[in-house]
């Protein structure tokens, strides 16, 4: 269980150092993507026939 929780805390922080001193360029151009569809994935679609009662009916 020592050993586990050592191991753990080691990772742990060997992580947080690596994530805040490595400059990755790659995986910041990946969040800006990622930001973007999730932007488009908010805004709702359009419809060309008006609204979302006459889309239905069709």
């Amino acid at each position: 269980m020592l050993q586990f929780l050592l191991g753990f805390t080691f990772g742990t922080m060997v992580g947080m150092y690596l994530a805040q001193n490595c400059d990755i360029s790659h995986l910041a151009k990946e969040l800006g993507e990622i930001k973007k569809d999730l932007d488009a994935k908010k805004k709702p679609p359009s419809h060309e026939m008006g609204s979302r009662t006459t889309f239905w009916i069709f």
